[in-house]
């Protein structure tokens, strides 16, 4: 009866260990779901983790149907703007270790015929698993695990032979584990960037790196899309304090956007803060002086470059200008567009001359 009793549990370990329990889903029972962007009615969350509901992309539009999230519209070939979305969100100090996305849908005869699901982790660039109407698509690799920050998951669909295509899913299950967050081989005391004329320079402080491996530093443009613009290998591991710093030589001429990924021995890792550094050079601003039928723009004193357009298309004056100014008496009363371009820097006018 031991020996019964062990390969039970035994048994039961490797089956959770494998498949993982549910960490939120949801039967879809509603009398019209797609009324609802997203909809969360009904769904069962693990404790730790917040989620987004099912929801739908810009591409695609609701279509009534019930006990299942239906929608219309999808396109004949791949658009980015035609999915399924799903967010998960673990809670400070958690972490979210994924083992699949359980799913199953059903196509209209006109609906689409081809599905991918991508996530945020590479702003939606591979396609994760193979995917059809209905699904188990695996995530036990290790990029989907030790997950600390917010994941989204689209489910994309194309392939329709009609508009009025559709396609829902009526179901959908993520399974995995909530689990208290590895803390990093590390403590980041202070992460700052200041400016010079032509990069900007990166320092940060750590004291208690055990078992860290490097820093990957990345930067963004809008604070949401961030790249790699390289990387900083740590010392032996200490708990003395230490001293980094790196020197960003292409910023961008106005804002940019900072963080690090702090990454340990094992590849587990987590995020700095974000911080931001404003660039050397400012958008440009135009002025239309009605009284003195003049052009300005405020803080330039280079050589700017001004074309007028009439509303028909045509160029009816081109001018040059080192004094920030831009004479337009000569100019016919009427509407017309200024497109002025001061080095990469473009900005088009809208003004009527009377």
């Amino acid at each position: 009866m031991k020996k019964i009793i062990l390969q039970l549990i035994i048994t039961i370990s490797v089956f959770t260990s494998s498949f993982g329990q549910s960490i939120w889903t949801n039967s879809i029972t509603d009398s019209n779901p797609s009324a609802s962007n997203p909809f969360t009615a009904g769904q069962v969350v693990s404790a730790n983790l917040t989620v987004s509901g099912i929801g739908r992309g810009t591409g695609i539009t609701a279509n009534a149907g019930s006990n299942r999230y239906n929608a219309a519209n999808w396109a004949t070939a791949f658009d980015a703007n035609d999915y399924f979305t799903f967010t998960l969100t673990p809670a400070s100090g958690f972490q979210i270790n994924f083992v699949s996305l359980v799913y199953s849908g059903q196509s209209s005869g006109t609906g689409p015929t081809t599905f991918m699901l991508r996530s945020s982790l590479d702003n939606y660039v591979s396609n994760i698993g193979s995917s059809s109407v209905s699904s188990t698509i695996s995530l036990a690799a290790s990029t989907y695990q030790n997950i600390t920050v917010p994941i989204t998951f689209r489910l994309y669909g194309f392939g329709a032979s009609a508009g009025t295509g559709t396609y829902s899913v009526n179901d959908f299950t993520f399974n995995g584990a909530i689990v208290p967050a590895v803390p990093m081989g590390l403590n980041l005391k202070s992460f700052t960037a200041t400016s010079s004329d032509k990069s900007s320079q990166l320092n940060w402080i750590t004291t208690d790196e055990i078992n860290f491996s490097h820093f990957e530093i990345q930067r963004s443009f809008d604070g949401k899309i961030f790249i790699s613009i390289g990387i900083v290998e740590c010392g032996s591991s200490s708990r003395s304090e230490k001293n980094y710093s790196f020197d960003d030589k292409t910023p961008d001429e106005r804002n940019n956007y900072y963080r690090l990924k702090i990454i340990d021995l094992d590849q587990t890792y987590s995020y700095s803060k974000v911080i931001s550094l404003a660039g050397n050079k400012q958008d440009l601003k135009v002025n239309f002086n009605i009284s003195t039928q003049k052009l300005s723009i405020p803080g330039i004193d280079t050589n700017i470059e001004c074309m007028i357009y009439g509303f028909n298309g045509n160029c009816v004056l081109k001018l040059n200008s080192t004094a920030g100014t831009i004479d337009l008496q000569e100019l016919a009363p009427g509407a017309y567009v200024a497109v002025i371009k001061n080095g990469n820097s473009i900005i088009n006018k809208k003004f009527t001359k009377i």
